[in-house]
């Protein structure tokens, strides 16, 4: 029940085409000699279709969760000290700026062209000159050959 079109099949259930649910009620009616209707007939045929386009709609979404859950679990599994603070992302080119926090180069780049200040405290800063911070940076390719 409520997985699309289905029957039993030596103890289990099997998927059933729609063409071939159609053949067998009509089977099943021309045996009491009743017969559907060209309404009916159409009516069951595109029942069945949507019930099968829902059993695969299901299926897909389904699988989108089970990926939104491994992306979720994967993001968890991420410590904060490897994300940039602009970005929240996985830094790529982890660097030093003058309010002493790291941040991915690109990210904190474009907000140095765009401000004098810290994106974390929103100081003024002294400098917009950033260091390379190799030790995170070493850190980061160790847990991405870890972790994939």
């Amino acid at each position: 029940g409520g997985q699309g079109v289905e029957a039993v099949a030596g103890g289990s259930l099997a998927p059933v085409d729609a063409a071939e649910m159609l053949a067998a009620v009509e089977g099943i009616l021309s045996k009491v000699d009743l017969s559907l209707g060209a309404g009916q007939h159409e009516l069951m045929e595109e029942n069945l279709g949507l019930k099968d386009k829902l059993r695969l709609a299901r299926l897909d979404l389904d699988r989108a969760q089970q990926d939104l859950a491994d992306v979720s679990h994967d993001q968890s599994r991420l410590p904060d000290e490897f994300k940039c603070p602009i970005t929240c992302d996985l830094m790529d080119d982890p660097v030093i700026c003058a309010d002493g926090h790291t941040y991915d180069r690109h990210a904190i780049e474009r907000w140095l062209s765009q401000h004098g200040t810290s994106p974390k405290t929103n100081a003024r800063l002294p400098s917009r000159d950033v260091i390379s911070n190799h030790n995170l940076r070493s850190l980061i390719e160790q847990f991405r050959t870890k972790h994939g």
